[in-house]
Formats: structure tokens, sequence, C-alpha cells
């Protein structure tokens, strides 16, 4: 008879924290950068476009 607790793959995420926080943060990070990146060429596209 086996008596080891057998654990699925559920169990092992959360016994070594699930993801990562820091690749979570970075990956938002990095969303939020180029999120605000395209924001900016594209007013700095629609202002110039406006003054001619």
């Amino acid at each position: 008879m086996n008596k080891f607790n057998k654990l699925n793959e559920e169990d092992l995420l959360n016994i070594e924290g699930g993801i990562d926080p820091i690749t979570i943060a970075l990956g938002i990070g990095t969303l939020f950068v180029s999120a605000a990146g395209l924001g900016y060429k594209f007013g700095a596209d629609l202002a110039k476009r406006k003054r001619k």
C-alpha cells in the first residue's frame, strides 16, 4: 500500500508559489511602456497633421 500523498499540477503550483510575481510585474510594465509609446507617437502624428 502506498502511504505517500500524490500531488497534482495545481498543488505543485501552489507549493512553488505559482507564476513568479516578478515575471508578471515585468510583463505588465513592458505592456504599459509600449502602450504609452504608441500613444505618444499617435498623438504627435495627429498634432502634426492638424498643424498643416
